[in-house]
This record gives structure tokens, C-alpha cells and sequence, in this order.
């Protein structure tokens, strides 16, 4: 029977290929422990970048929302209900497409606004649908309501547009 005590000094031959062997897992360990630091950090800067393409669309839709609010007041005064009606179905889509911007990257700042933009853009389809079925009230008088929680999200708008201008210039 062949002896199955391990020699103690054969484990510690220091030959070539022994050390070459051990260098071999050293390597390998080093290259791991590194490509984990990779991945962490590659994690986090994908979600910085996510993040700063979110402000980027933000910093691009917001000021939408101020024209969209010119030309819906321009159209009352022009008093065309059809033009009134084409003005607030862009202003609730625009607001829904801002408010779903904003609840991907909330924070408590914006959660206000994100309430606000909801209210803009149900009293937009209501004062919409109103005109639709052909409204015996005043055009001004339909979309009066409207018209006061929008000018409400614009203002809003305004300072978070400076608050993102400012994040992402620094």
C-alpha cells in the first residue's frame, strides 16, 4: 500500500512550475478582484448617465410647455374653438409625457409639479371634451379653468428648468 502521508516539504518545492502555477493564481485573482471594480463602477456611471439624459429631455420638454401656453392663449383670443380643442389635446400629451419624465427620475423637489402637470392636463381633456360637444358657455369661460393650472405648471416649470440648468452645468 502506497503511503498517503503528505510529504511536508513538497508542497514548498519551489520549482518552476510550482511558482509559476502560484504567480498563475495570483494573477488570476488580481484580474477578477478588477473586473468586479469594473463592473461596480461601469454601474454607476451607467446610472449617472441615465440620469443626465433624463435632465437633458426634461431641460428639452419643459420650455415646450411655455409655448404650448402661449399658443393656447393666443388661440382663445382668436376665439376658434377647433384651435382651442388642438391646443389642449398637445397640452395634456405634452404634460403626461413630462409627468411620466419626472416620476422616472423624481425627487422631492419635482413631486409637486408632477401633481400639478396631472391637474393641467385632466382639466385640459375636460375643457376639450366640453368643446367637443359644442359648449353654450363662453370659449374664455370653458377653458378658464385650464387656463389657471397651466399658467400654475409654467411658473413651476420655470424654476426647475433653473434648478436642471444648474445641475447640469456644474
Amino acid at each position: 500500500m502506497p503511503n498517503t502521508v503528505a510529504d511536508p516539504t513538497l508542497w514548498l518545492d519551489w520549482n518552476l512550475s510550482n511558482v509559476l502555477s502560484a504567480a498563475q493564481l495570483f494573477f488570476t485573482c488580481v484580474g477578477f478582484g478588477i473586473a468586479i471594480w469594473q463592473l461596480v463602477r461601469t454601474a454607476s456611471l451607467l446610472e449617472k448617465v441615465r440620469s443626465r439624459l433624463i435632465e437633458n429631455d426634461l431641460l428639452v420638454a419643459l420650455p415646450e410647455l411655455h409655448k404650448l401656453e402661449d399658443e393656447l392663449d393666443d388661440s382663445v383670443k382668436g376665439g376658434d374653438p377647433s384651435v382651442v380643442e388642438r391646443m389642449l389635446v398637445k397640452y395634456s400629451r405634452s404634460s403626461s409625457r413630462i409627468s411620466a419624465l419626472l416620476q422616472i427620475e423624481s425627487t422631492a423637489a419635482e413631486e409637486p409639479l408632477v401633481l400639478l402637470l396631472a391637474q393641467a392636463g385632466n382639466s385640459a381633456q375636460k375643457a376639450k371634451a366640453e368643446l367637443a360637444q359644442g359648449s353654450d358657455r363662453e370659449l374664455a369661460e370653458v377653458v378658464k379653468l385650464a387656463m389657471g393650472k397651466v399658467a400654475k405648471v409654467s411658473a413651476e416649470a420655470s424654476g426647475l428648468i433653473a434648478r436642471l440648468e444648474k445641475r447640469v452645468s456644474a
